[in-house]
């Protein structure tokens, strides 16, 4: 993976800016295409019950939380357009919100069941956002609306544990479904505490290929569709004249579970060979997790 879309956990309601980075570089400043790349929005089980006795406790709290801050955001907008002299301060928060209600951002609804990416398009349509869906378990259960929409979608990890009620109806064809359905596709990673592991992508791909999505279809969704939705495909995620460089070689079908990453090419850089690699010492090829580092948390991961 030669780039990738890091957003915040899943705690929060309105959970914070997301950024694009490329994936080697010794600085977040050195690694950033671009940032911020969106906001983040949290629909579920999970926010409305983060904080003990703390609103919101409830999914139609959750919505009016969001409800309540575009409108404020609405009229921080407004008074910022006014004149000099009643100008109302900067205000971070607003602020952010305001570039998604100028369409120079998009607002990804993270949520996992129908009745939740129901309320996402709806949200969406009220303030005019340019909308994705995260996760998007349920989705296939509600193609036609998600289609009618123009909403793309990163759906969730294919293997993903069917660990809660909301991830209860999780299917292997549900991106096959929405990439019938015309939807705009791309296939993310996803953490999985319990493990603890970060899902690899292209294991997730093959999985959705092999349930109706076909190999044009897959390899799309984690590269040049991906890249669509991330508005970077004018530089990134195909291969054609002018574009750059990124590459990642193999030394078989990338969606064989034994296939090794021989290189990855960064920019016409290389920044990763496995031979080099094979060289170093075994106990320095992998980061250990040690016994009293804390708890891994939970988050939506990297796609």
């Amino acid at each position: 993976v030669t780039t990738i879309h890091a957003v915040p956990g899943r705690g929060n309601v309105i959970a914070g800016q997301t950024g694009i980075f490329r994936t080697s570089g010794l600085t977040a400043e050195r690694m950033t295409l671009r940032f911020p790349a969106g906001i983040l929005v949290n629909l579920g089980e999970v926010p409305k019950s983060t904080y003990a006795n703390k609103l919101p406790t409830t999914r139609m709290g959750t919505a009016a939380l969001v409800r309540n801050a575009f409108t404020q955001a609405q009229n921080h907008q407004r008074k910022r357009s006014g004149p000099d002299d009643k100008q109302p301060p900067p205000n971070a928060k607003l602020d952010a919100l305001g570039l998604a209600l100028d369409g120079k951002v998009p607002v990804l609804f993270a949520a996992h069941r129908a009745d939740d990416i129901a309320t996402a398009l709806r949200l969406a349509k009220e303030f005019h956002l340019k909308a994705r869906l995260e996760m998007a378990t349920e989705a296939y259960l509600m193609a036609d609306a998600v289609a009618e929409a123009k909403v793309p979608v990163v759906v969730h990890p294919t293997m993903q544990r069917a660990a809660t009620l909301e991830t209860f109806n999780t299917s292997l064809c549900n991106a096959m479904v929405l990439a019938d359905k015309k939807v705009p596709l791309a296939i993310g990673t996803g953490f999985e505490g319990y493990v603890p592991k970060t899902r690899v992508v292209r294991q997730e791909a093959a999985m959705a290929m092999v349930n109706g999505l076909g190999r044009d279809r897959a390899l799309a969704a984690i590269t040049f569709d991906a890249a669509k939705i991330l508005g970077i495909d004018d530089a990134r995620g195909s291969i054609e004249p002018g574009k750059v460089a990124d590459l990642v070689l193999y030394d078989g079908d990338p969606f064989e579970y034994t296939t090794h990453v021989t290189h990855t090419i960064q920019e016409g850089r290389v920044v990763y060979d496995r031979d080099d690699y094979l060289k170093l010492p075994l106990a320095r090829r992998a980061l250990p997790v040690t016994s009293g580092s804390g708890g891994v948390g939970c988050c939506l991961g990297e796609w």
